[in-house]
């Protein structure tokens, strides 16, 4: 997880929760029997943001699967964690996520094969001049 140290401290009072985010992350992360790793950035600094991005993938194999989920968090993030995504559809696997909340609940979206697609047809018009 990329996160800002705000993020962190952050307690959803609004929510209902009393703890801070990290306190509910590490406890969800237990219940379900997974490993949480944290990487803290500045949210609004690209380098900041790909340096933690850079700290994960040297844990990763090449053939592990990454779920790289780009909505959250600020546009620096997204733009980030979106071109990483991107650059590595091709190397491993891969899965780039886009998810929303409602009032009828979470939606999670595949955009994994879309953007191979769009990026591979993009390239081809790029590299035709």
């Amino acid at each position: 997880m990329i996160v800002s140290e705000w993020s962190l401290n952050y307690v959803a009072k609004e929510q209902g929760y009393a703890k801070p985010n990290i306190e509910i992350l590490k406890e969800t992360a237990q219940q379900v029997g997974s490993q949480l790793f944290v990487y803290e950035c500045d949210p609004f600094d690209p380098e900041s943001i790909e340096d933690a991005v850079h700290r994960i993938l040297e844990r990763v194999k090449i053939n592990d699967w990454v779920d790289i989920n780009y909505s959250g968090g600020t546009q620096a993030m997204s733009l980030v964690l979106g071109s990483v995504a991107v650059l590595l559809l091709n190397k491993m696997p891969v899965k780039v996520l886009y998810s929303t909340s409602s009032q009828e609940g979470v939606n999670i979206f595949d955009h994994t094969k879309t953007l191979k697609k769009l990026f591979k047809k993009r390239y081809k018009l790029v590299s035709s001049r």
